[in-house]
């Protein structure tokens, strides 16, 4: 698949994933897995924005998010956005429990929908291709992703109910309010 489709594919969720958590100018922003750091051609031009990725350049630090702790200091972003990444980590517990204690409340995860219709023609006739699917660990369902947000202490706060018309979940986790202060 070619950068501008996957580019244009990734476009929707990004889209939901900001109606969900709208970015305000005095924001503090994290994305993991930024990759082109296309999620910043959405944010106010003024917001302090910093993109993590391993495997590309044009992140602003470079790093294996594999490895923890995260080279940032608790409560350090008001908001994290983490679409289309967590899939792909070793350990999503132990990744979501960092992206807990680096950001002050919010946390958005995009995380690709097993039940659309396309994910399932793709398991179903066993077409994976290396470049696309081949790099996914996890997969995650309504129950996976509560699970995960019990075991680390995050308030599921909003989703998107399209459930199996579109190609990725979005979810809003917010820390517990004693958590917070931390």
């Amino acid at each position: 698949m070619t950068e501008e489709l996957k580019e244009r594919d990734c476009l929707g969720g990004m889209k939901r994933a900001l109606e969900m958590r709208p970015v305000l100018t005095d924001d503090s922003v994290l994305e993991l897995g930024c990759n082109n750091k296309i999620l910043k051609r959405f944010l106010p031009p003024f917001c302090d924005y910093v993109g993590v990725d391993d495997f590309n350049n044009k992140a602003d630090v470079k790093w294996n998010l594999n490895n923890f702790p995260y080279p940032f200091k608790n409560n350090s972003f008001d908001v994290i956005f983490c679409l289309q990444t967590i899939e792909h980590l070793e350990n999503p517990l132990k990744a979501l429990l960092e992206m807990k204690r680096i950001s002050k409340n919010d946390i958005v995860l995009g995380v690709p929908n097993v039940f659309h219709w396309r994910d399932i023609a793709i398991n179903f006739l066993r077409k994976y291709t290396k470049q696309w699917y081949g790099s996914h660990l996890f997969s995650f369902t309504w129950q996976n992703i509560d699970g995960l947000a019990n075991r680390t202490g995050l308030n599921i706060a909003a989703f998107d109910n399209y459930f199996i018309f579109m190609r990725e979940k979005t979810i809003l986790l917010k820390k517990l309010k004693e958590d917070e202060k931390k």
